[in-house]
């Protein structure tokens, strides 16, 4: 029983320890307390942002998490940032899903954990450009002068109608 025990418990601070390697960046700034100063790093400057909304607990969020491949495939040589933006109800568990899953994944690109604070100024900041609050997946485009320029982007499952969203939004900022 001490050897399955332990076992757990090295597997589960594997997983909370965890901060990303290769393709996979874990962003960790307490310091950041709102949505613009995320998008405002200055490792996005004269990137365009991919944004994905999700949530540990949300079936359609994993699902699409399937066509993300394909889509960083086809923007691998443009200068396009995957970032996902998690939801955490501030629970013991969250950080631990949220890692768990991003390595299950593979999910290249950067992440960032949100706080209860974090997700209602993420909300506030594009409720003027969108018709539902609240409701993840989620996805947005950023240009590359960090405004928002796609405030409800279409799926990765979308493909082309996505893929134009990001050539457009590619052509269409400095």
């Amino acid at each position: 029983m001490s050897v399955v025990l332990s076992a757990i418990a090295i597997y589960y601070y594997s997983i909370i320890d965890y901060q990303g390697k290769g393709k996979i960046q874990i962003i960790n700034r307490p310091d950041l307390k709102s949505f613009n100063q995320i998008i405002g790093l200055h490792e996005f400057n004269g990137q365009v942002i991919f944004i994905d909304v999700w949530g540990t607990l949300c079936g359609p969020c994993i699902k699409e998490f399937n066509f993300d491949s394909e889509l960083q495939t086809r923007f691998k040589n443009e200068p396009v940032t995957f970032l996902f933006l998690a939801t955490s109800y501030d629970r013991a568990d969250d950080k631990f899903r949220w890692k768990q899953m991003i390595q299950e994944k593979q999910l290249f690109g950067k992440h960032f954990l949100l706080t209860t604070e974090l997700y209602y100024d993420f909300w506030n900041t594009i409720k003027d450009s969108i018709n539902t609050m609240y409701q993840i997946p989620h996805y947005l485009i950023i240009g590359k002068n960090g405004k928002i320029l796609i405030a409800n982007a279409e799926r990765p499952s979308s493909k082309e109608k996505l893929y134009g969203q990001i050539q457009w939004a590619l052509k269409n900022s400095y």
